[in-house]
């Protein structure tokens, strides 16, 4: 985001949000993103789902790059990532503390019924 360079003296400058287009470069506040957005919910609605798509993915991308952790162990007990070589590789290799915790929320959660 960038500051406005010119405003009236005593006003708070208002952030620009850096839209960078095939042929142009806008600059637009968030009220006018917002105000252009109500127009469309259903525009609105895929710039959402997107954005939420995007970050998941994104933070998904960190952790598998840290190595596998006890989220990563969830998700293969509950049944969302396959059981295969990389999985079991990657269970085997996991920090003891990282393991045995990661177990513990599991069972934590199965004893609550969150988890099938």
């Amino acid at each position: 985001m960038k500051e406005q360079a010119i405003c009236k003296a005593g006003e708070p400058k208002p952030r620009l949000i850096e839209i960078k287009m095939s042929r142009y470069t806008l600059f637009m506040t968030e009220a006018e993103i917002l105000s252009l957005m109500a127009k469309d919910q259903e525009l609105w609605a895929k710039a959402i789902g997107r954005g939420k798509a995007l970050l998941r993915h994104e933070t998904a991308r960190k952790r598998e790059a840290k190595g596998f952790n006890r989220w990563m162990l969830y998700e293969l007990f509950k049944g969302n990532r396959p059981i295969d070589d990389t999985a079991i590789e990657g269970v085997a290799n996991m920090d003891e503390k990282e393991l045995r915790e990661g177990i513990i929320e599991i069972l934590l959660l199965k004893k609550r019924g969150e988890v099938k």
